[in-house]
């Protein structure tokens, strides 16, 4: 039993991986996943990625059976939580086996990473850029056909890195449920989040930086916004999503829509009854069905724009 342990050891060890510095101008052309067979089980390769300042963080790649090029997929975890835990969902299985290379991974100072917790601020944001590069460079990844899916309070980062880093080039973006202009969302959430967060910030610079609303008009590609009726944390109110919906539209975004649906008044202003009108039914979970199909459509040719 001895040599079989330290054969697995050897095998499950993490791989080093040198982050890229910039997006790939070409690569292998994919094709779109498809949720309709997905059959085996995908292959896991844990990662360590030493970012510039000599800081290492731990991630780890999901890849489709075989060999092949498939599209890419960055999850981005929610809250201040560690992400490596969302590659042992069944979610993300099934993401990679039906065409997907899904990179998680943990933030500097969660988990296994080293380093300070930023609280999704500018140091989390430029981390994230390093990551996303990183898999778009990788050989197996169609850098053409990168999506970068944030839940909850990870559209902070998700957003903060697309505006400090105008060379990122994910065709798509999908916010699940993301606060979009702090403090003023905090007032319509519960009173342990008002509590946490209040307690965290430093300044208003502080919250500034960890506005998704103030920082995703940067963003050129496609914004899909994925909102239920009854949201995770704020309830019945719909407020931050119409946020959220109408600083991409007014700015640089390609197409804006909720939950597949386009809509929006003139001008590219969303009010919350028309939010309310496109949102799904009950609660949106981590591994919803419809958020999965709705991930995978982003990567569907036939798609607009």
């Amino acid at each position: 039993m001895i040599p079989l342990l330290v054969t697995l050891t050897i095998a499950c060890a993490p791989t080093s991986l040198t982050p890229s510095e910039r997006w790939p101008e070409s690569g292998c052309a994919a094709e779109a996943p498809s949720l309709d067979d997905p059959s085996r089980r995908a292959h896991r390769e844990a990662l360590r990625i030493t970012l510039p300042d000599g800081v290492t963080v731990a991630a780890e790649l999901l890849r489709p059976p075989g060999r092949g090029c498939w599209p890419g997929l960055l999850l981005i975890p929610p809250g201040f939580e560690p992400g490596l835990p969302l590659q042992d969902s069944d979610a993300a299985e099934l993401l990679a086996r039906s065409g997907l290379v899904v990179l998680t991974y943990d933030p500097r100072g969660r988990g296994l990473s080293e380093g300070v917790e930023d609280h999704n601020g500018p140091v989390h944001q430029d981390d994230l850029a390093v990551l996303m590069r990183s898999l778009a460079s990788q050989p197996e990844v169609d850098p053409d056909q990168v999506v970068a899916r944030s839940r909850s309070f990870g559209v902070a980062t998700l957003a903060g890195a697309l505006a400090r880093h105008p060379d990122l080039r994910p065709m798509a973006v999908m916010d699940i449920e993301g606060p979009a202009l702090l403090p003023d969302d905090l007032e319509h959430a519960p009173a342990r989040n008002q509590e946490s967060l209040a307690a965290l910030a430093i300044d208003e610079q502080w919250w500034r930086d960890r506005s998704a609303a103030l920082n995703i008009g940067a963003y050129t590609g496609h914004y899909r916004r994925v909102q239920a009726k009854n949201d995770h944390v704020m309830g019945e109110w719909l407020g931050h999503a119409a946020s959220m919906l109408s600083a991409a539209a007014e700015g640089e975004a390609a197409w804006v829509d909720e939950n597949g649906l386009e809509s929006g008044l003139e001008g590219g202003l969303w009010t919350e009854d028309e939010v309310e009108a496109s949102s799904l039914g009950g609660r949106v979970k981590a591994d919803d069905p419809r958020a999965i199909e709705l991930l995978i459509d982003l990567y569907a040719p036939t798609l607009a724009p």
